[in-house]
């Protein structure tokens, strides 16, 4: 038992805060709350865990165990989730690599739709178009008139079949376009080779984009969220610069079994939208070109099911 207990000091960072009675109605856990992130420490979905765990555990009046289970590009954790005890104990920090693996995997062993029930989405991290500085297009509709005048001759730095590429395949799609991917193994390669003029474009998460736009060794042209940011005010969002109606975003949110009883779904809900609405939260979010959302149950669940739709159609046209 000093073993284990041992084990779980090391591996699991966690916050100890007074607990709280819990109002009418409302589900207050009675042990650590385990959040899985079925990803290696260090990427963009294990940063945001522990952002919010914090006052996520001062919120429950619990401890948060973070839980990595990286492997098979999120899939060997949403398998985790999805057999894990509906009861509100065990819950999932997600994001569109869920979404995508229906088109990426052609077997998978769990069913997003019916096997998971969404908590939140706690926030949006849209991208940004850029190109080589050498490229003689300096906004979209330039981009765009270039690929015509010359179908199949432009290329883009995707990372090999994940966000990153199939946002610009939904870019082509909705521009008529036909820029070629170029596949890298991730997305740090994929802006390398952007840098250097080994690839043309690339449409990549916007933190990863900012410093060589900063410095001048990525030229931006647009941002991919439906409305500009206040930290970049003067880049265009891809609507407004030449393809309307376009918005590709990453983003973060949490699940659950989809067993698990509703009024503990609400108030899971209710505890992770607190601490994303927080100030402090919400201020570091906005900093890294990120949107803080705070979805309801439905919401989200439905922006899964809508999400998986957007990705099938970009996956098509590769």
């Amino acid at each position: 038992m000093r073993i284990l207990w041992a084990a779980f000091a090391v591996t699991c960072s966690f916050w100890l805060a007074p607990a709280h009675a819990a109002a009418p109605g409302e589900w207050r856990p009675a042990r650590p709350l385990r959040l899985i992130v079925p990803f290696a420490p260090g990427g963009g979905a294990d940063l945001m865990a522990r952002l919010i765990h914090p006052k996520l555990a001062e919120a429950i009046g619990q401890p948060v165990v973070i839980d990595n289970r990286a492997g098979a590009s999120g899939n060997i954790g949403a398998d985790l989730l999805a057999k894990s005890p509906a009861d509100g104990y065990t819950v999932m920090m997600t994001t569109a690599n869920l979404t995508i693996a229906p088109s990426a995997f052609p077997k998978l062993p769990f069913d997003i739709v019916k096997d998971f029930t969404g908590v939140t989405l706690l926030s949006k991290a849209p991208s940004i178009l850029a190109v080589n500085t050498n490229l003689p297009a300096k906004s979209v509709k330039e981009l765009i008139a270039l690929a015509k005048a010359s179908p199949g001759k432009l290329n883009f730095a995707g990372d090999g079949g994940g966000p990153v590429e199939l946002g610009f395949e939904i870019f082509n799609a909705m521009a008529g376009t036909n820029i070629v991917n170029v596949p890298y193994k991730s997305t740090g390669p994929a802006i390398t080779a952007v840098i250097s003029g080994e690839a043309s474009a690339i449409m990549a998460p916007a933190l990863a984009v900012i410093p060589q736009y900063k410095s001048g060794r990525l030229r931006a042209l647009a941002i991919t969220s439906a409305q500009r940011l206040d930290v970049l005010p003067d880049l265009p969002t891809v609507a407004e610069a030449g393809v309307p109606k376009f918005e590709v975003n990453l983003w973060y949110g949490i699940l659950a079994p989809a067993a698990t009883p509703a009024p503990v779904v609400a108030s899971l809900n209710k505890y992770f939208n607190s601490v994303i609405q927080s100030p402090d939260v919400r201020t570091r979010l906005i900093s890294d070109a990120s949107i803080p959302v705070g979805s309801t149950p439905r919401e989200f669940t439905e922006f899964v099911r809508t999400d998986i739709g957007r990705w099938a159609i970009a996956a098509k046209k590769q």
